[in-house]
């Protein structure tokens, strides 16, 4: 049986307001574009330490350009991007 993952801004909201021990591997475990942005925009809204914010924002662009770079060697219409976070134990 296939669980659904929540639309991308809830996902993004309980992504940016977890704890760091949390928060580094639901973002390196995410392979969608549009999931990474909202997590970014999330830690922007959410994240009151400034210092914390820009460590967590930096991690979120360094893995949306690896998820960029990947996507340029894949096929189809939308990049090989799922739209979905990928599967993980974390």
């Amino acid at each position: 049986m296939s669980r659904r993952r929540p639309e991308s801004s809830v996902y993004a909201r309980r992504t940016a307001e977890t704890s760091d021990e949390y928060f580094r591997p639901r973002v390196l475990n995410l392979d969608s574009v549009e999931y990474l942005r909202a997590v970014a925009k999330a830690v922007a809204e959410y994240e009151t330490d400034r210092e914390k914010q820009q460590e967590r924002i930096k991690l979120v662009n360094r893995r949306l350009t690896e998820v960029k770079a990947d996507s340029d060697g894949d096929s189809g219409a939308d990049g090989g991007a799922t739209g979905q976070p990928k599967r993980s134990g974390a």
